[in-house]
This record gives C-alpha cells, sequence and structure tokens, in this order.
C-alpha cells in the first residue's frame, strides 16, 4: 500500500513537471512568433522604405534626363537666344514631331525646331502647325543639326518676319517660305546647293537675300513675285538657272547673271517692270522665249558673240530699246522678227 502511495506521487510530480515545460515552450514559441513579427515588420518596412527613396531616385534621374535633353537642345541655339528658346521648350503653348528625330515646339509667336537630321517633306498645306498657327507666326528658330528645311514647311506664314537658318541645313524644299509675305530678309546657309522651285515665290516684302558660293542651280520661280526685291547678287558658282526664276521681280532694278550660266531661258526675268541693267556673261550661248518680256525699263542690253540662239519673243512688250549684238546670226534676227522690233521701236545695233 505504501509503495503505490510512493508510485503515484512520482507520476503526479513527473505530470506537473511536463505541464511546465509544455507551457514554457508555448510562451517561448508565442515569444519567438511575436519577434519574427516584428523582425517581419520592420523588414517590410524597411523594403518599403528602399523602394520609396528607389522611386525618388527613379524620378531624379528621369528629371536629370530630360534636364539633359533639355540643354543639349537649348546648346543648339545661339547664345542669345537660348533663354528664349528654354522658355518656349519648357511651357509650349503646342508642340509636337515634324522629322524622325526632330521635334517642334510653338509659344507665344515663336516656332522652335529642335533636333537632328532632316525636317519631314510636305504636300502644300499640309505641315502640323499650318491650319491653327500659320498665320500667327512671327518667328521661326532652327537648331543647329537640322539638315534641311522640308517642302512647303512655312508656307504661307503671312506674319512671318525673322528667321533663323543654321549653317547645318544644306537643303531648302519646294515651296519652304512660298506667300511668305512679310518676310524681309534672309541668309541661306553655306551648305546650301540648290534652291529649290518656288522656294520663296511670292515673297513680297523680300527685299535682301544673300546666296552663298555653295549654290549652283537657281530652280524654276524660286524668286518669283518677290516684287520687293530690289538688288540680288547671284554668285559664280551658280551655272544654272531655271525658267521664271525671277519673274515678275517688279523692284529689281540691275542683275549680273554669274560667269558658267549657259542659257537664259523661259521667262527667266519676264515682268520685272524695273530691271533697267542686265550683265550677260560670254558662257551664254542661247536666250529663250520671253527671256526678258514685259521688262519697260530696259532700255539697252549687250549680248555677246558667244550666244548663237535667241528665240521669238525675247523681248516681247518691251519698247525703245537698243539691243548690242554682233554674233553671225544678227541678219537672221532681224529678218525674222522685223515686224516685232519696229512695232516697239527696238533698233539692234552691230559692235
Amino acid at each position: 500500500m505504501k509503495k503505490s502511495k510512493i508510485t503515484i506521487t512520482i507520476a503526479v510530480i513527473i505530470g506537473i513537471i511536463f505541464v511546465f515545460w509544455g507551457v514554457n515552450n508555448v510562451l517561448d514559441a508565442y515569444e519567438r512568433y511575436q519577434r519574427e513579427g516584428q523582425l517581419a515588420a520592420v523588414s517590410g518596412n524597411q523594403a518599403e522604405d528602399a523602394a520609396d527613396t528607389q522611386s525618388v531616385d527613379q524620378t531624379a534621374d528621369s528629371a536629370a534626363v530630360q534636364s539633359v535633353n533639355q540643354a543639349v537642345g537649348v546648346q543648339q541655339f545661339p547664345d542669345h537666344l537660348q533663354d528664349l528658346i528654354r522658355t518656349v521648350m519648357e511651357s509650349p503653348e503646342e508642340s509636337g514631331v515634324c522629322g524622325e528625330h526632330l521635334e517642334w515646339y510653338y509659344k507665344d509667336e515663336v516656332l522652335v525646331i529642335t533636333g537632328t537630321g532632316k525636317m519631314t517633306g510636305y504636300p502644300v498645306s499640309g505641315t502640323p502647325w499650318y491650319d491653327g498657327l500659320r498665320n500667327q507666326i512671327g518667328s521661326v528658330i532652327i537648331g543647329e543639326g537640322v539638315t534641311s528645311i522640308g517642302d512647303y514647311a512655312f508656307s504661307d506664314c503671312s506674319g512671318l518676319t525673322e528667321l533663323t537658318i543654321p549653317d547645318s541645313v544644306t537643303s531648302i524644299g519646294t515651296g519652304a517660305f512660298a506667300g511668305c509675305i512679310s518676310l524681309t530678309e534672309i541668309a541661306i546657309p553655306a551648305g546650301v546647293t540648290d534652291i529649290e522651285e518656288d522656294a520663296f515665290w511670292c515673297c513680297s516684302s523680300l527685299k535682301e537675300i544673300t546666296i552663298p558660293d555653295s549654290v549652283t542651280r537657281i530652280r524654276s520661280e524660286a524668286f518669283a513675285q518677290c516684287e520687293g526685291l530690289k538688288e540680288i547678287t547671284i554668285p559664280d558658282s551658280v551655272t544654272r538657272i531655271e525658267s521664271r526664276a525671277f519673274s515678275s521681280c517688279s523692284s529689281l532694278a540691275e542683275i549680273v547673271i554669274p560667269d558658267g550660266v549657259t542659257n537664259i531661258r523661259y521667262r527667266t526675268f519676264s515682268n520685272c517692270g524695273s530691271l533697267a541693267k542686265i550683265t550677260i556673261p560670254d558662257s551664254v550661248a542661247s536666250i529663250a522665249g520671253e527671256a526678258f518680256a514685259w521688262c519697260g525699263s530696259l532700255k539697252e542690253i549687250t549680248i555677246p558673240d558667244s550666244v548663237m540662239s535667241i528665240d521669238e519673243g525675247v523681248f516681247l512688250d518691251c519698247s525703245d530699246m537698243t539691243v548690242y549684238y554682233s554674233g553671225e546670226n544678227l541678219d537672221a534676227y532681224i529678218d525674222s522678227y522685223s515686224s516685232d522690233w519696229e512695232a516697239n521701236n527696238i533698233v539692234w545695233v552691230k559692235q
């Protein structure tokens, strides 16, 4: 009996020990759970903080890249224009693309073209600024790096008075400035070789233009109807002047055709009512019909012996005029068109 009591007592003690051991394990497990949860929370907060920091860094990097791009864009322009360019580019009223690597920005009558490469060639009235902005544009500023001015790029910009073209431009497209009736002067960059047809057609206020030695050809109607153009110097590099190139330049008083030009083409100087003096070089071999038609102020002209062909109507509606020529076809011209000469009192004199 006594032995049985001892056994029960030992069992109770062992049970109590197991109970305490289990409770302690549960408490330890709970404490570990709490610690791990805290650690996870801390880790999560740290991750969030890291993510926020990374986001801020990325935003800063993006802003830095944008700032660099903007700085590069501004640096494409002359120093005295950079503040204006920066203002236009930072908060444009309208903007878009005008070439594979070109962008345009407009604000307060200023249109800025920036980037590198060729401008898009457009059909008539096809530019992105044509419908809404063309009559509001007062200044066009093109950045260094642009290599061409597209077809009809600024046609009919009736309020355009100021134009900045960089030396990087080597091509001015067809009709690029046609109908810019307020433009008074322009300097063509030294790398341009061709002045395309209608490039400055009907720039009626254009009084002064500088053509560089790089230009070899002036295409059809390039300066036609530039009624305000009083004088122009065509460099000796030009070897081809196409038909109607200076037609209806009613204020043009004098023209010197450069050595190297071989043909004076159809109506090249027709309807130049103020043209009183023209110099034709020995390189010219032919003069096409109506080349000087309706030039009422032209009273005297010397045609060099090199000219072997003069077409009918070359002096149509000119009057009281003396033509000096000693070429071998003189008698033939006098006989062929004698009625025209007599009717308008045009006298041919053999030198």
